[in-house]
């Protein structure tokens, strides 16, 4: 049947954010999910929703023919480099949105270093036809990690922080539950924004 299932919940200093996984027959459909976001009081200020209506999902369960040993074969010779070493994780049986439908497929993860570079490739294989259905690099764009505040530095600021500068107070050095690390992707080379 088809299901929201908690995937995952992320906690900040300004709200609690809940993210529900859509799944057919069990299986996760790739990129639908709706997600809530409440405020520190419990109270629901935004939902976001992707999730895919049933309308557009097949009414019988979909034939996951091809076997994943099929699907990594597939899958290698998409992203294959001259020279390459490759590590292929176990592929995950998922459901791909194609058009206004979804189609079963296998997601196959696979790590490839060349001589020259490394990349992560997301390769969407069709559980029927064996077709690559998407292929991508996670890798592609540079990320770096950054330490961002959480909502902004002087909402976690006592009053005993600030510090007297002639009549005026100031903030001195934000405590570091103020801050929050995260990734940044999509860079530039250049890794600056």
């Amino acid at each position: 049947g088809l299901t929201l299932t908690t995937w995952r919940q992320i906690a900040s200093l300004g709200a609690d954010h809940v993210i529900l996984s859509q799944r057919l027959d069990d299986k996760p459909i790739h990129r639908a999910y709706v997600t809530v976001h409440l405020d520190k009081q419990g109270r629901v200020y935004l939902i976001k929703n992707r999730a895919i209506p049933p309308a557009y999902l097949p009414h019988a369960k979909g034939r996951f023919t091809l076997s994943s040993e099929k699907a990594i074969a597939r899958a290698r010779r998409a992203v294959r480099a001259r020279g390459a070493i490759m590590d292929v994780f176990m592929p995950l049986a998922c459901w791909f949105p194609r058009g206004r439908r979804v189609v079963p497929a296998y997601r196959v993860r696979i790590h490839r270093k060349t001589p020259s570079n490394r990349s992560e490739w997301i390769v969407f294989i069709h559980a029927e036809t064996g077709s690559v259905l998407s292929k991508y690099d996670n890798l592609a764009a540079a990320s770096a990690r950054a330490r961002l505040f959480d909502p902004n530095p002087l909402a976690r600021v006592s009053e005993d922080q600030l510090k007297r500068h002639g009549s005026t107070r100031r903030a001195g050095v934000p405590p570091d539950e103020a801050y929050a690390t995260v990734t940044l992707r999509g860079l530039p080379p250049s890794r600056r924004l």
